[in-house]
């Protein structure tokens, strides 16, 4: 609580008396300002909890979850379930490199709501915490190790989790579409089946230290650019303003309704 500018001015008051008593008045409403915010906030309270005592909110966030179900045959019209990856090389050591081709990763399209929802409000801004997963990623590539005649196989990874958070930001101007301010991803376990032919030293090379990091580094980099192009294109098509007025429209009408039934009930009795 603030106030403006406080003139006071007295008469039969000689300079001195009057500065005195101007800033004795201003302390004096100072204190009386503090007192009544604390006195509303003891008032106002109590009736909040019981007003919010009788509020209810769904279990499911049904705006997100179908955000996310726009998203799916998104992510499968534009090529990433399956997504054919272009060939990818991996350093081994020793001055050797690990060509993976063909690499094909299946399961992205499964994108659902994984955690609860978070939003804040910043800045007259709506900040949206979203929390996604996938089922289980399928991944198929066919190794080799260059120069080395015969050191090739197929390599199979099962990925168990994997997940993004994402950040949308929305404007309390709802005519403005949201917009995607962070997405991170996460990979959990890979669990590797190879064959091949060679030598089974490169095979355990290949198989467990090499395809993991690289699905993590290179393979996840890509897949994220990819991500968020997808969720920017699906969020920019939203129009907050018009489904809010359809749905006050909507409550309009109900209350018509209704107040029409009382009215005909009341003219029977």
């Amino acid at each position: 609580m603030t106030y403006g500018v406080l003139q006071v001015d007295f008469e039969n008051l000689s300079s001195f008396y009057s500065s005195v008593v101007s800033i004795g008045i201003q302390t004096s409403v100072s204190t009386v300002l503090e007192w009544i915010k604390e006195w509303l906030i003891d008032t106002v309270n109590p009736e909040l909890k019981a007003m919010s005592s009788t509020w209810t909110f769904p279990d499911s966030t049904r705006q997100i979850d179908f955000l996310l179900a726009q998203m799916r045959p998104r992510v499968r019209s534009l090529g990433l379930d399956p997504w054919y990856l272009s060939n990818v090389a991996a350093y081994v050591g020793l001055g050797m490199y690990i060509q993976y081709d063909e690499v094909v990763i299946r399961g992205l399209s499964s994108l659902h709501r994984t955690q609860d929802v978070f939003v804040k409000l910043v800045q007259d801004t709506f900040a949206v915490f979203i929390q996604a997963g996938t089922s289980e990623l399928d991944i198929t590539a066919d190794w080799r190790i260059p120069y080395l005649v015969g050191v090739r196989g197929r390599l199979q990874a099962e990925v168990d989790s994997f997940e993004v958070t994402l950040e949308v930001r929305q404007a309390t101007d709802f005519k403005v579409s949201p917009v995607l301010r962070a997405l991170d991803c996460r990979i959990g376990n890979v669990a590797l089946t190879s064959s091949g032919m060679g030598s089974l030293d490169y095979l355990i090379e290949a198989g467990v230290n090499v395809f993991p990091n690289v699905f993590r580094n290179e393979i996840l980099d890509r897949l994220e650019t990819k991500l968020w192009q997808t969720v920017q294109e699906v969020l920019s098509h939203i129009d907050l303003h018009t489904v809010i007025l359809h749905h006050i429209r909507e409550k309009n009408m109900s209350n018509s309704e209704t107040s029409r039934i009382k009215e005909r009930e009341r003219r029977i009795d």
